[in-house]
């Protein structure tokens, strides 16, 4: 696992800019769990770049940013999440086998 990768992207205005996506820490994995599916949040996290900058970002450009993100913190992030479901079995045993049974109605 790296803890930095330097990307090359393209701004909306057709200049290039190097950015730096950083390896997040401990300290912000419930941040990064909160903001899964918000892709803007999380350039905006690993990058500590501003939310509008983010947002002016052509598309091929976030998705760079978003490949090196999982490149950086992918590997670590899965292991946090894995090591706090098996803190919740230890808390609720059977919690996952419930979770994973489908719903019947009522």
């Amino acid at each position: 696992m790296q803890s930095t990768k330097h990307v090359s992207i393209t701004l909306a205005d057709g200049s290039t800019e190097t950015v730096q996506v950083k390896e997040l820490g401990l300290k912000d994995m419930k941040n990064y769990l909160s903001i899964i599916d918000d892709e803007e949040k999380i350039i905006a996290l690993c990058t500590g770049k501003p939310d509008n900058w983010v947002q002016a970002l052509p598309l091929d450009s976030a998705v760079k940013i978003a490949e090196a993100d999982l490149e950086v913190n992918g590997e670590f992030f899965q292991g946090w999440m894995v090591r706090r479901i098996l803190r919740l079995e230890r808390m609720h045993p059977g919690i996952i086998e419930r979770l994973q049974q489908p719903k019947t109605q009522k």
